[in-house]
């Protein structure tokens, strides 16, 4: 019980954290997907989808308080082409579709969100907090 309230805290002060700083919630979406809090929590964690809360609490702080434009990198768009690829291959030749959907499901929102990223972490400072968490 103890273990889900920490992580419940720990959930929530990216939240708070992040009210202002677009970076912090994206550190906590890098955090829930690396750590997958929801599967340690026995209560309250499990039955929300936290990896969703997260990527769209950043997205919206994103777009609501980024004062910078995002930067277009090569490495952005060849993320972005990987993903239309995977969904090409996906839909087109799979073998077992209904099994592969899901794993697109997971590979297509990674690829997204790892093309978002770099514009979300510029500074040293931010790449160092991304590298510890």
């Amino acid at each position: 019980m103890f273990r889900s309230l920490y992580l419940v805290a720990i959930y929530l002060s990216f939240f708070v954290l992040g009210r202002n700083a677009p970076f912090a919630l994206a550190l906590g979406y890098v955090w829930v997907d690396t750590f997958n809090p929801q599967s340690m929590a026995y209560i309250v964690l499990p039955q929300i989808p936290v990896s969703l809360i997260m990527a769209l609490a950043t997205i919206t702080s994103y777009v609501m308080f980024e004062r910078q434009k995002p930067r277009i990198t090569l490495t952005s768009i060849l993320l972005l082409l990987f993903a239309v690829w995977v969904t090409m291959t996906t839909a087109l030749w799979a073998e077992v579709p209904d099994s592969a959907w899901e794993k697109w499901n997971v590979a297509f929102k990674m690829l997204c969100f790892a093309a978002f990223l770099p514009s979300v972490f510029r500074t040293r400072i931010q790449i160092e907090a991304l590298l510890q968490v």
